[in-house]
């Protein structure tokens, strides 16, 4: 018999660790291009949003811990707020397709449940008044409610590589959805398949031991029925004997 399956501990979802999987994004963005007059004006007058979604991100994370994402974004410069380090007095649209590699904390620190920072870089561009291709830095988490669905708050500092563009700051919040993941198992996990294996084996080397020890049983049985049988076929052979002779005896007797 095997020992009931309920005393077996059961892998769970806290026993794995997702290695990778692809990634996709919905959220907002909040520009800062006021730069070289930062220290002058409240948040107010230099952070750029629309009320709407306005960032849409999807990339592929991997188990080296490596993530790589093409982000597309669009605000406004609205009329009033600080651009460049100057008053802004005419609304403009801002367009943004960046490019990003990140990293993965957790694979420097250890898994931290929920929360999930990294740091990234990559090239973007940018369409505003003026044309701008930068290179971007990124610090960033995510915190996830489930397997499946988190929050994805960062800001990116753009520096412009050409002459006549300037750097800018973009900050941004969503939510995000993975999908395609991947998994395996953690220290946890690994120790507690490690003592269900042991314990399956245990179980087959109880079974086996009771059944060697039931075909035992069955075998000295049918030894025992043999010999029962043995001489029960001797008795009988014996009698049978002593009963010829006794007839031979009287035939003998009845001719004298």
């Amino acid at each position: 018999p095997e020992l009931p399956k309920d005393t077996l501990p059961e892998l769970t979802k806290k026993d794995s660790t997702i290695t990778s999987y692809w990634l996709a994004g919905l959220g907002i963005n909040i520009v800062d291009d006021s730069w070289r007059a930062r220290q002058d004006f409240a948040l107010a007058d230099m952070w750029n949003v629309v009320p709407y979604p306005s960032r849409l991100s999807f990339g592929r994370y991997f188990k080296s811990g490596l993530g790589v994402e093409l982000i597309g974004t669009y605000n406004k410069f609205k009329e009033g707020k600080i651009i460049d380090g100057a008053v802004n007095t005419e609304e403009s649209d801002y367009w943004a397709v960046d490019t990003r590699v990140s990293y993965d904390l957790n694979k420097l620190v250890g898994e931290t449940g929920i929360f999930d920072p990294y740091l990234g870089a990559g090239l973007g561009y940018t369409q505003t008044d003026v044309r701008r291709r930068t290179a971007n830095a990124v610090v960033g988490f995510r915190l996830w409610f489930s397997e499946k669905w988190g929050a994805d708050l960062n800001t990116t500092g753009k520096w412009g590589l050409d002459s006549e563009s300037t750097n800018h700051i973009q900050h941004a919040a969503g939510v995000v959805y993975r999908f395609g993941m991947e998994k395996e198992l953690n220290k946890k996990g690994k120790e507690k398949a490690a003592l269900i294996a042991a314990m399956l084996a245990e179980q087959e080397r109880v079974a086996d031991s009771i059944q060697e020890a039931q075909e035992r049983a069955r075998q000295l049985a049918l030894e025992e029925q043999l010999r029962k049988e043995e001489a029960l076929a001797a008795a009988e052979a014996a009698r049978q004997r002593e009963e010829a002779e006794r007839k031979e005896a009287l035939a003998l007797e009845f001719c004298i």
